[in-house]
């Protein structure tokens, strides 16, 4: 008990001081420039919360690209075929001119890019083929790469136990004050 009280006191941060200091400073790092940029071209500057929605639009984007980025790297470093059913996402996966529309994809229509992710496992070809094996035919011999699925749900599951873990702390300090 007393270790426990210990390190309650150690750790006694006043939560609401350090969410008001991080919101001034992003205010002052993000918000601040954006308005200005608006100022400089003689705009009108937008509404703090569209300038939110937009930096979190952005960093979603940044995590989908982030998670579809290994996928490309592989596909072009082995030179072979992803094995998906959206030509357009194999294009985008593949071919090493399409680095632009794939950054840009990613960033901009991320919940499409992330459907794509998550619809189907991904394969590699095997086989010498020069063309585009299509995803209902697996008469050739394929690799399996791995399921984002999984993948994400692995990731979700640790956050999930994270945040409990935090909220029981937090409820255990609460009932020791």
């Amino acid at each position: 008990m007393t270790g426990f009280n210990l390190l309650r006191k150690l750790a006694d941060i006043g939560l609401a001081q350090v969410v008001a200091d991080i919101m001034q400073a992003y205010q002052e790092w993000v918000h601040f420039p954006v308005q200005w940029l608006f100022g400089w071209l003689h705009l009108a500057p937008p509404p703090d919360w569209t300038i939110d929605v937009a930096l979190l639009w952005l960093l979603i984007g940044g995590i989908v690209l982030r998670s579809a980025w290994p996928i490309r790297i592989g596909a072009l470093r082995a030179g072979k075929w992803v094995n998906t059913s959206f030509d357009m996402w194999d294009t985008l996966l593949e071919k090493r001119w399409a680095l632009l529309p794939f950054i840009g994809f990613c960033l901009l229509i991320w919940p499409l890019a992330a459907y794509f992710l998550v619809s189907e496992p991904y394969f590699y070809s095997t086989s010498e083929s020069s063309f585009a094996p299509s995803s209902h035919r697996m008469d050739r011999h394929w690799t399996f790469l791995y399921d984002l699925r999984t993948v994400l749900s692995a990731q979700a599951l640790a956050a999930l136990a994270s945040v409990a873990a935090w909220v029981v702390v937090n409820v255990l300090l609460k009932l020791y004050q």
